[in-house]
């Protein structure tokens, strides 16, 4: 596992981009903001094909961490609306929390690792 962290650069040339690359492919998430996944527009973009993600229902300019809360709100909207449940919840938080102590842990150990619940 490695990480870049740069720093005096001018903030139009500080993107964000966060790579994962396994034995199958790659997956690539970048943005234009300094702010990374906290605000601003995230493309995800895979080697193999998948299912994209909703489109933002917060527009493109809306780049600060403004940008989570407001996605958050139309999510819980359209949950209230439609009966839906596609807000996050804690189940949400404690898989994610398992995935990436699963991820550290393959990561020190060099052992693949899988899940019953992915």
């Amino acid at each position: 596992m490695t990480a870049d962290v740069v720093g005096g650069v001018p903030p139009e040339d500080a993107d964000f981009r966060f790579e994962l690359r396994g034995t199958d492919g790659w997956l690539t998430l970048t943005g234009g903001t300094l702010y990374g996944v906290q605000g601003g527009d995230l493309s995800l973009a895979p080697s193999i094909s998948f299912a994209a993600p909703d489109k933002p229902a917060a527009p493109a300019t809306t780049a600060s961490p403004a940008l989570n809360v407001a996605e958050l709100y139309a999510c819980l909207v359209r949950d209230l609306q439609t009966g839906s449940r596609s807000a996050p919840d804690f189940a949400h938080a404690r898989h994610n929390t398992d995935l990436m102590a699963a991820v550290s842990q393959a990561a020190r150990s060099g052992r693949r690792w899988t899940s019953a619940n992915s």
